[in-house]
Order: structure tokens, then C-alpha cells, then sequence
């Protein structure tokens, strides 16, 4: 089981912000009114690709969750950048497929044909799942 939300990091940016919610690692961010951070909202919309990580400088690991208030590690990870994202325990995409954020800030399959609301395609659909019964694959952001 891979213990890092980054997999393959192409000079990448991290941002560091106040959480307005629960967010777990692996989840995809998105930023409040306030300008906090909160787990991405509206399914199928662009925007920035932005990650939550595991707070490793605090000891903790991809199982742990940060609370509101919390100030939250977040990657902005370049195309072909891999990463461990989280999904819906139920959601089993196959090798290949295209996946959007959806409005849980979790990966779920593409919605309609064209790939302009997509951000990651699957590259590892084998489920890791840690002891939260957190869903993660490996993506590849595109």
C-alpha cells in the first residue's frame, strides 16, 4: 500500500491553507468565499487541480483527516503528475478511463463524451483501501 498522496511529482506546487471543512487526504480541493479550502463541490466543473495531502509534517499519514481549521497541505500537480486520489467505495473504473472530481471532491467516471470536464485518467484501479475504509486509485492527471 503506498503511505504518499504524490506518486510522481513534475515540479509541482504546494499551497498551504485554512480548511472550512472536513478533508480527507486525496481529495480534490477547492476554495471558499473566504478563500479557505473545502473538498471540491460541483461535479464535472473546471478549475484548479488542487489535492489535498497527508500533514506528514505533523506526524500524520494519508489516514488522517484534517478538521476545520486546520491548515491543509495542498498540491497543484502538472499533467502527467500521479496521483493516489481518493474515490467512492462503490466506483471500480477500469485502467484507461477518464475520470472528473466529483461534488464529494472524490474521482468519479466522466460525464458525457467529451473530455474537457475531465482531470485524471486511471492508471492503477486497483482499490487501497487504509483502516478509515478510504477508497484511493492511481491517477494520472491530464
Amino acid at each position: 500500500m503506498n503511505n504518499s498522496i504524490i506518486i510522481k511529482d513534475w515540479a509541482s506546487v504546494r499551497v498551504e491553507e485554512s480548511a472550512a471543512a472536513a478533508i480527507t487526504p486525496g481529495q480534490f480541493m477547492t476554495r471558499d468565499t473566504n478563500g479557505d479550502f473545502i473538498p471540491h463541490d460541483t461535479a464535472g466543473v473546471d478549475g484548479p487541480v488542487l489535492v489535498a495531502l497527508e500533514d506528514e509534517m505533523q506526524g500524520n499519514t494519508i489516514e488522517d483527516d484534517y478538521a476545520s481549521g486546520d491548515r491543509v497541505d495542498t498540491w497543484v500537480p502538472r499533467p502527467g503528475a500521479q496521483v493516489l486520489a481518493k474515490v467512492l467505495s462503490g466506483f471500480s473504473p477500469a485502467v484507461g478511463d477518464l475520470l472528473q472530481v466529483s461534488a464529494s471532491g472524490n474521482l468519479e467516471a466522466q460525464g458525457g463524451t467529451a473530455p474537457n470536464n475531465a482531470v485524471a485518467q486511471v492508471i492503477d484501479a486497483n482499490h487501497q483501501v487504509d483502516d478509515n475504509s478510504n477508497h484511493r486509485i492511481i491517477v494520472e492527471i491530464i
